[in-house]
């Protein structure tokens, strides 16, 4: 059973007129960057990776999990990157509570892309390592296609860190 507290208030700090319009317009950047590039990461990553160099492999179907996962978690934080625009009130007020949620909700979901695409470099490296020692289809090898579906998978973490970086510095309550 979960004990059911009263919650603490929720604080708000007076900001000035460009702090409101900055986190607004910020905010709406961000997530309106962020949700396209997630779902084309999807819609590109998906398919590459069952028709990629490791389509032989049966992990694939993990490492095209993790990249669906990914984009899923990319998306996330574009949405609430969307999110942080409630956060400023009309009053000229900000909600330090509303921010500091989302900004751990961001950091959460950007630790989630650094799992998913850690599983997914350990992955498709162990498939171009052990793929020459399998009986079926030719040795994998390191070669320009996987170098680049491997940059192509380390993308969520690049981009996810920096809309992440973005909303820590938009959503901070000071000025």
């Amino acid at each position: 059973m979960i004990p059911v507290v009263p919650q603490p208030p929720e604080q708000f700090v007076l900001v000035p007129f460009d702090k409101l319009r900055s986190v607004r317009t910020r905010s709406t950047l961000i997530g309106l960057v962020m949700l396209p590039l997630a779902v084309l990461f999807g819609a590109v990553g998906m398919p590459w990776t069952l028709f990629g160099p490791t389509s032989e492999d049966p992990m694939t179907f993990i490492v095209v999990g993790m990249v669906g996962v990914s984009a899923l978690f990319m998306l996330m934080i574009g949405a609430y990157a969307l999110m942080g625009r409630s956060c400023v009130k009309k009053t000229g007020y900000l909600s330090v509570t509303a921010c500091r949620n989302l900004r751990r909700v961001a950091a959460v979901y950007w630790g989630g892309t650094f799992m998913t695409t850690g599983l997914s470099y350990a992955l498709v490296l162990l498939m171009v390592v052990t793929s020459s020692a399998s009986s079926s289809g030719e040795p994998i090898g390191f070669n320009a296609e996987t170098y680049s579906f491997l940059v192509f998978l380390g993308l969520p973490v690049v981009l996810g860190g920096a809309a992440w970086t973005a909303i820590q510095w938009t959503l901070r309550p000071s000025p």
